[in-house]
């Protein structure tokens, strides 16, 4: 807001005009929130069903190593066993 204080037309003595001026550019704030909510809205439903096909390679990738990593260990620690039972004369029998 700015104040405004301009004299009188020509001629005129000791006569002040007071007022005020609004200058106000662009958009309101509740229709740059409205127009925010819609354009999220908006990319929320693009990103989604990328975002969520993007997490499930993810945690697929990531299940699939934990699972073979434990999966050897296992293996590894079988090994292990056959081999000290194999030494006091009771291997496996399966």
């Amino acid at each position: 807001m700015i104040n405004i204080e301009q004299k009188a037309s020509l001629g005129a003595t000791d006569v002040t005009q007071i007022g005020e001026q609004n200058n106000y550019y662009g958009i309101s704030l509740s229709d740059a929130l409205d127009l925010a909510r819609k354009v999220s809205d908006e990319q929320y439903l693009k990103i989604k069903p990328e975002l969520i096909a993007e997490l499930n390679d993810k945690f697929d990738r990531e299940f699939e190593e934990r699972f073979e990593k434990a999966l050897s260990e296992r293996t590894a620690k079988d090994e292990e066993v056959d081999e000290m039972l194999e030494e006091i004369g009771l291997g496996r029998k399966c």
